[in-house]
């Protein structure tokens, strides 16, 4: 894990209406798809640093959704900790892809969508909320039908979104899928190195941290 500095170039509002912020930064410090950043304003504003979701990479730097938390403007320097984290390794021989998001922007999964075009496999996406989607990116409505279709999965989702999805009645058809389902969860991550905790997945024997052991995890290891 690298520190470097990045510089905040412009703000912007997604398609689904989440706030982003478009960051210059160092190659060696633009996420994979997966990985996220932690950043603050360096001295003493912003004595903690906050988690960055990338939402599309450059390559000069990374567009991600602003931290609701804190205000920062274009030309504002960020001290960057990061990538963080094991990204999504889709399996080469999975050709149809469904990326569903629970409780979070769609756009969370876009870095993949984008690794998905270029390899040309057929793309769908299933959301709680509304997005805006190349043309060859199908959007289903009916999660039950896009589990059943897909031979490989990534989900992303909030803590909040996983305890609903604990009791949700499509649950045992993405066990079902098991392997073939990485899962991308995004709890508030403070010290990025698995040291506090913040991020741990409670209820579990193992405990995993979705810093040091993710953010993309197993099925089984935040749905057992």
């Amino acid at each position: 894990m690298r520190r470097s500095l990045a510089h905040v170039q412009s703000l912007a509002t997604t398609a689904s209406g989440a706030a982003a912020a478009r960051l210059r930064a160092a190659p060696g410090a633009i996420p994979a798809p997966g990985q996220i950043s932690l950043a603050c304003r360096p001295g003493a504003e912003d004595p903690l640093r906050q988690m960055l979701v990338p939402i599309e990479l450059h390559p000069d730097g990374f567009t991600c959704l602003h931290p609701e938390s804190v205000r920062w403007l274009p030309g504002d320097e960020l001290d960057l900790l990061g990538p963080i984290g094991r990204g999504f390794t889709p399996p080469s021989d999975r050709a149809r892809w469904l990326l569903a998001v629970f409780d979070l922007p769609p756009e969370v999964l876009s870095p993949l969508l984008t690794v998905g075009l270029a390899r040309r496999v057929e793309l769908a996406i299933w959301s709680e909320r509304r997005g805006t989607y190349p043309s060859q990116v199908e959007v289903l409505p009916d999660l039950t039908l896009a589990i059943a279709w897909a031979n490989y999965i990534a989900l992303a989702i909030s803590p909040s979104g996983l305890e609903r999805l604990r009791s949700n009645p499509d649950l045992p058809n993405l066990r079902r899928q098991g392997p073939t389902v990485e899962v991308f969860h995004l709890p508030h991550m403070a010290c990025g190195i698995g040291v506090c905790g913040a991020c741990a997945v409670e209820g579990y024997p193992r405990h995993p941290r979705a810093c040091s052991d993710g953010p993309v995890l197993r099925l089984e290891d935040v749905l057992p």
